[in-house]
């Protein structure tokens, strides 16, 4: 992989980001179907990994990325629905904690406790 390549693709845990594609996948093959604003928002939480985000400052960094559609409570539905769909797809390797009254963090279990 060339240094090109490396910004636009990147690997947290057990997921797959490919920022020119928008697609996010496990490296057990399942494909997170995401629209861009979730794949934003699954981009920006997994940079921040074990970082606590609250709503309003993903919100804020999803309106920076262009994202100028999306209304406060339009942000919160599609995050609930990523939420849904990165815990699912986690299996228990990946997922995002969301308290509603702190925020959302993405966590990964991925290399801990391999048994050889």
């Amino acid at each position: 992989m060339n240094n090109a390549e490396q910004t636009f693709q990147y690997f947290v845990g057990p997921l797959n980001l490919d920022k020119r594609t928008n697609q996010a996948t496990t490296v057990t093959g399942v494909k997170l179907a995401l629209n861009a604003g979730e794949f934003n928002a699954l981009d920006i939480l997994a940079e921040a990994e074990d970082t606590l985000l609250t709503l309003e400052q993903i919100y804020s960094a999803l309106r920076e990325k262009g994202n100028d559609s999306y209304e406060l409570e339009t942000a919160r539905l599609m995050l609930d629905n990523l939420v849904r769909q990165v815990n699912e797809a986690g299996e228990g390797f990946m997922w995002i904690e969301h308290d509603p009254k702190k925020g959302y963090t993405f966590k990964t279990r991925w290399g801990h406790n391999w048994r050889y």
